[in-house]
C-alpha cells in the first residue's frame, strides 16, 4: 500500500517504521493489527494504546468542558483510560468475572494502559497468548461500549451480561456462533 506524506509517495510500512523510530507509535501497538478481532476493535485498541480515545481527561486537554465522573462506577473523578479500564470498581468486577469464567488472569494495574495490557498477556505464548490477546481486546472494547451505552442511551447492563457478550463475540470470531447484535 502506498500513501502520500509530505513531499512524495512512501510505503505505509515504511512510514510506520519511521513513526516507531521517532517514538510516535509504540511497537506493541503494531501487534494490534494482527490479532484476530474485528477492524473496529483493532482501531479502538490502537487508539487506546496511543492515548487517543475521548475520555474526559482527553476532552479537557482539547479545551472542552466536561462534568467529571465515571459512567461505569459513578465516582466523581475525571475519567482517564487507566481508571475506566483498570481502576474503576465496575471494571474490576468485570475483570474478576472474566477471570472466574475463563481462567483469564486479572489485569495487573501498572502506570499506563499499555503496561497493564502487556502485563496481562505476559507469560503466555503461542495459541494461549493469542487467545488471551483476543479476550483482552474484546474486553476493553466491551467496557468502552458499555461506557458509551450508559452515557448516550442511559442504560446499564450487569457485568455478567458483558462477560457473556465477550465470550459470544470470541466464539463468533472463531466460527462457532452467530454475530452479536
Amino acid at each position: 500500500m502506498i500513501a502520500c506524506y509530505g513531499d512524495g509517495d512512501i510505503a505505509v510500512n515504511t512510514r510506520c517504521q519511521q513513526l516507531i523510530s521517532m517514538g510516535k507509535i509504540y511497537t506493541p501497538c503494531i501487534r494490534v493489527w494482527s490479532i484476530k478481532v474485528t477492524p473496529s476493535v483493532q482501531l479502538f485498541v490502537f487508539l487506546l494504546l496511543n492515548g487517543r480515545i475521548s475520555t474526559q481527561d482527553m476532552l479537557l486537554r482539547k479545551g472542552l468542558q466536561v462534568v467529571p465522573g465515571c459512567a461505569l462506577c459513578g465516582s466523581n473523578t475525571v475519567e482517564t483510560a487507566l481508571h475506566l479500564f483498570f481502576q474503576c470498581s465496575f471494571a474490576c468486577q468485570f475483570w474478576s468475572e472474566m477471570s472466574r469464567v475463563t481462567a483469564m488472569p486479572n489485569p495487573s494495574l501498572k502506570d499506563t494502559v499499555l503496561e497493564s495490557i502487556l502485563a496481562t498477556c505476559k507469560g503466555f505464548d503461542g495459541a494461549s497468548k493469542r487467545g488471551w490477546e483476543v479476550l483482552t481486546l474484546l474486553s476493553l472494547w466491551t467496557l468502552w461500549c458499555e461506557r458509551n451505552h450508559r452515557i448516550f442511551r442511559g442504560k446499564q447492563r450487569p457485568v455478567q451480561i458483558l462477560v457473556q457478550k465477550v465470550l459470544q463475540e470470541e466464539r463468533y470470531l472463531n466460527g462457532f456462533a452467530t454475530p452479536i447484535t
